[in-house]
């Protein structure tokens, strides 16, 4: 095929007049019918692995985004969680998860949400890009409480 082709039509036959299909559907009736849908499947909508474990999903996320593009930011807190693989016994990990907190919370402090808790959490759920657990949210949630400027 080479693109010079002669256009081939081919008409289809009006096959919604035969089951009673609607010419329009308002928006509103959409979004009524959705309703359920996005109520049962909310956290299939979320835009991260960890924000299924945020308690304030999406919240914190128009503020925080930005700070994803800072590079230095982005250095620090990647050096923190390679802490998990140079250190990756379990009695090390309070202290690999106090590094990473320490470097979401500089985030949401950053963000003009200092002392959030779940701006910092949601600077994590940006920065992943591994498979998330409740476990790993709680460990979070651990340290960033422990750490001098929590609010």
């Amino acid at each position: 095929m080479t693109g010079f082709e002669k256009a081939t039509f081919m008409s289809v036959p009006p096959y919604k007049d035969g089951v009673n299909f609607a010419d329009f559907l308002p928006d509103a009736a959409v979004r009524d019918h959705m309703t359920d849908f996005y109520t049962e499947q909310q956290h299939a909508l979320l835009p991260f692995v960890g924000c299924r474990f945020c308690a304030e999903p999406c919240q914190h996320r128009e503020q925080i985004e930005p700070m994803t593009r800072h590079k230095e930011l982005a250095g620090r807190f990647h050096a923190a969680l390679a802490a998990f693989d140079e250190r990756p016994e379990p009695e090390h990990w309070p202290a690999n998860w106090h590094g990473v907190a320490a470097v979401c919370g500089e985030a949401a402090t950053q963000a003009g949400r200092q002392g959030q808790r779940e701006a910092a959490y949601c600077y994590l759920a940006h920065e992943i890009d591994f498979p998330f657990t409740e476990h790993m949210r709680w460990s979070f949630v651990r340290a960033i409480e422990a750490l001098p400027s929590a609010g």
